[in-house]
């Protein structure tokens, strides 16, 4: 995906490939957040992990707003590079959400000490 162009993706890769490595950052981030955390005390480390999923968040609305319009949407080479445009935008979603069922499963059930 090129963010300063208008030229019309090729196929899926070129729609997911930014929203994906922010997806990985995002969980990675929060992953080494819980190592700093049960190593040092410190809480705040796992929430940058919000950073790279707010910039796929942004993306994400970018490419879905594309895909909603039906001139772009002639241009595109298959249905799953329309779609495609819909993941980039669901990536951001999935990953909060994975952020927020973890959370809660580690403070309910206080497994912090039993993960590490």
């Amino acid at each position: 995906m090129n963010l300063f162009s208008q030229s019309t993706p090729t196929g899926l890769t070129d729609v997911l490939r930014l929203p994906l490595i922010l997806f990985v950052l995002g969980l990675g981030i929060w992953y080494a957040g819980l190592h700093i955390e049960s190593r040092t005390e410190k809480s705040w480390p796992k929430w940058i992990a919000f950073l790279p999923i707010a910039i796929g968040l942004i993306i994400g609305v970018q490419e879905a707003l594309q895909a909603s319009d039906y001139v772009y949407q002639q241009t595109l080479p298959n249905t799953k590079t329309l779609w495609g445009h819909y993941g980039a935008l669901g990536l951001p979603f999935l990953a909060t959400g994975i952020i927020v069922g973890w959370y809660l499963y580690l403070r309910r059930s206080g497994a912090y000490d039993r993960l590490f």
